[in-house]
């Protein structure tokens, strides 16, 4: 297909990436989990808009056996930077957040466990390599700012922290659809 073709219709994409990052401040367990988003860059616009979401968990438990988990839901537009979405290149993304984070602190006597919702804005900046047509490995640094910070207290002792910034990484695959 030429270039001046690809250009003149609406392109979709579907992404499935791997997300690591710090888990809690003042922790150094990190969280690891998985992501979906699609894409989709209307015909002769320089921009994209894209929606996602991701889940992720914390990788180990802690004395306290607290786990804690983050969902994530995510809504908003980017830019390629360099080369065309479909190919090899740089792109920028900014979105809006909402995540759920919840804990839970057990042994074998009591459990606690607490969650809460939170906004926030996205920026994203990604490196794409295209492997075949129509599929690209993807590479991702992200950072986010959230409207609060969420203390952790197991058994009266502070736990650690979910904190109002956050960034994460992700690599995984792209597939354009159409």
């Amino acid at each position: 297909m030429a270039k001046n073709e690809r250009a003149s219709r609406t392109q979709v994409f579907i992404g499935a990436a791997a997300i690591f990052g710090p888990g809690l401040e003042t922790d150094p367990a990190w969280r690891l989990g998985s992501a979906l988003y699609l894409d989709l860059a209307p015909a002769l616009m320089p921009v994209f808009f894209t929606v996602g979401g991701s889940a992720a968990t914390r990788l180990r438990s802690g004395e306290s056996g607290l786990t804690t988990r983050w969902f994530d839901v995510s809504l908003g537009a980017g830019a390629p930077l360099l080369g065309q979405l479909e190919a090899s290149g740089l792109e920028f993304r900014i979105q809006a957040l909402a995540e759920y984070f919840d804990a839970r602190a057990s042994d074998d006597r009591t459990s606690q466990t607490m969650g809460r919702w939170t906004l926030g804005l996205q920026g994203a900046l990604a490196g794409r390599l295209q492997i075949v047509p129509n599929l690209l490995f993807v590479a991702e640094i992200q950072a986010a700012g959230l409207t609060g910070e969420t203390e952790l207290v197991v058994r009266g002792s502070p736990a650690g922290s979910s904190g109002n910034f956050r960034y994460l990484g992700s690599a995984g695959l792209r597939v354009q659809l159409r």
